[in-house]
């Protein structure tokens, strides 16, 4: 059944404070502050990483499928953009190219793929056993204040991932008339797509503790 939070949308006020961190980050760093680990790349992981946890702590209640898939999809954001198997093991794992590297050890590229379709195959079993209940809940996704959050914040991030070059001759253009730092305009879309997320989960956490069916307040097993 889907839940929903009927009080006012919050999303001007995370509009303003996202556009206000944008304007700090330039004032305070404006030559690296869109740069790989820079300030807007962390501010990032910062949201992402609550998004993971509101999204966990939400997945305990009923329903929980959106939870569980929001989770893994932000925790999916944070290895890519800090790379976090680098940091760990001091190479990509997760990675075509170290898959099909020669020079990598065969049981390490064969334990790394093996661990990347477990993953991939895992989510999608989780998803076609949950189908009934995301089909009930994406029917009513647009008429949801979260849901809303969710698809605008899905759109951003989809739009800074595959529009990555255009938005980087967009960025050329601007710079001609308005110096601002490189990777700026990418960068500030991830932002607000982080944003987004976060504010989603939170909107969604709310509507369930206060939806008056019980599955809402029912402990969820997640699996």
């Amino acid at each position: 059944m889907p839940v929903s939070c009927p009080h006012r949308s919050p999303v001007p006020l995370v509009t303003l404070a996202a556009i206000a961190v944008l304007g700090a980050a330039v004032v305070i760093s404006p030559v690296d502050a869109a740069r790989e680990h820079g300030i807007l790349e962390w501010a990032q992981v910062a949201l992402l990483t609550v998004t993971v946890l509101v999204a966990i702590v939400s997945a305990m209640c009923r329903p929980a499928a959106i939870d569980v898939l929001v989770a893994l999809a932000a925790a999916a954001a944070i290895r890519a953009e800090i790379d976090l198997d680098r940091w760990v093991f001091g190479i990509p794992i997760v990675d075509t190219r170290f898959l099909t590297r020669s020079g990598a050890p065969v049981a390490a590229r064969l334990a790394a793929g093996l661990v990347i379709a477990g993953i991939v195959v895992a989510t999608a079993l989780y998803a076609v056993r949950r189908r009934v209940e995301l089909r009930g809940e994406l029917r009513g996704v647009f008429r949801q204040p979260w849901g809303r959050t969710l698809v605008a914040a899905t759109a951003l991030l989809g739009i800074a991932q595959l529009f990555e070059r255009q938005l980087g001759v967009i960025e050329r253009m601007l710079t001609a008339v308005v110096p601002i730092p490189r990777w700026f305009l990418e960068e500030s879309i991830e932002l607000m797509g982080a944003a987004y997320c976060l504010l989603a989960v939170v909107q969604r956490f709310i509507a369930k503790r206060r939806a008056p069916s019980r599955d809402a307040r029912r402990p969820s097993p997640i699996g």
